[in-house]
Order: structure tokens, then C-alpha cells, then sequence
């Protein structure tokens, strides 16, 4: 990593042989997950937001400079790189252009460049990527029932995958029944 200055949030994985550098600052957000070998230029800003995935191999770009400016070269600058929360480079070997915001929740497939702005909740593939959701859809609408009733799974096969774990009661309260007190292993 060599940059002018780096926040990394909590809970954030960052593989071997991932490289970080450039002249600007560059955060990323809580439980951000970086795979093996990704580039991530900093030239311009770069943020990446929460819960953000860059698969194995990926680069991040930031700026560009190439050619020679006194014969007329128009590829040199830098722009900063937003990817908001929840936004997944799938695999690995995708590409991401200066300039680019990926929206919330949006998906890049491997093997892609992404030349221009996501929009949120939508998959991209190709080169350049172009919006493929009709053909693979990677969210859904969840209601705040499912929600509870997917986290109250989750934390009884937590709770029960400890050796010797004893029987697990969860036990509502409030009007609409979304505060609890889950008992087994100790409290949570």
C-alpha cells in the first residue's frame, strides 16, 4: 500500500498481493472483502462502500496516462471511483474505468470492463459491460418479515453449531414484535 492516506472500516478482508497506491486518499467501508492480486489506484479518490466485493484480479482505476501530451494525446487525467454499498466485482479480472459510480447493489460479471455508471440493483457483463439483468437477476425485494424470520434462522444455527450447545427459545417483544431476547449459548 502506498498512498497519501487510507481509512478501512471494521471487518474488512484484504487478500495477499493486493496493491493500493496513488497520490489520493481511499476508503473502504465495513466488511469489505478484497480477493488476491486486485489493483486499487488511488491518482483520483476512490471510495468503496460498505459490504463491497472485489473479486480475485480486479483493478480499479482511477486515472490514466499514457501517450505523449506535447504531440496532443487527450488520455491523461484522473477522476475519482465511487462503488456504493453493496456493490460486488464477481470473481475476478473485471476492470473499472476512472470516473465510474457503481450504484448501490449493483453486480459486475467476470471478465468485464466497465466503462460508465451503474445503475443500482442491476448486473453488468461484458466489454463494455452492458446491463444484463433481464437474463440474470441478482436481487429480489425482501419484507422486513422475511428478514426477521431469515435472521432468526441464522442465529439458532449459529447458536446450535457450538459443541454441547443447549436448546435455543427466542422470545418477542414490543407491538410489532421486533425486538427479542434469543437464549442458549449465553444470551444475544
Amino acid at each position: 500500500f502506498s498512498l497519501k492516506d487510507l481509512e478501512i472500516g471494521d471487518f474488512v478482508t484484504i487478500h495477499k498481493s493486493v496493491g493500493m497506491f496513488g497520490e489520493k486518499a481511499g476508503v473502504i467501508g465495513h466488511n469489505s472483502w478484497i480477493g488476491e492480486r486486485a489493483i486499487l489506484n488511488t491518482c483520483g479518490f476512490l471510495y468503496l462502500g460498505n459490504n463491497v466485493g472485489i473479486g480475485a484480479g480486479s483493478h480499479i482505476w482511477t486515472h490514466v496516462g499514457q501517450g505523449e501530451l506535447l504531440e496532443g494525446c487527450l488520455l491523461w487525467g484522473d477522476r475519482p471511483v465511487i462503488l456504493e454499498d453493496d456493490t460486488w466485482l464477481v470473481d475476478g479480472q473485471i476492470t473499472i474505468s476512472p470516473g465510474v459510480v457503481m450504484r448501490k447493489r449493483s453486480c459486475i460479471l467476470p471478465g468485464s470492463v466497465v466503462t460508465k455508471d451503474t445503475l443500482e440493483a442491476r448486473a453488468y457483463s461484458g466489454i463494455p459491460a452492458k446491463d444484463i439483468t433481464d437474463k440474470v437477476p441478482v436481487y429480489r425485494t425482501v419484507s422486513l418479515n422475511e428478514k426477521y424470520t431469515l435472521m432468526t434462522r441464522f442465529m439458532m444455527e449459529f447458536m446450535a453449531s457450538f459443541e454441547g450447545a443447549r436448546e435455543t427459545t427466542i422470545t418477542t417483544y414490543g407491538e410489532d414484535g421486533t425486538l427479542f431476547i434469543a437464549k442458549g449459548l449465553g444470551s444475544i
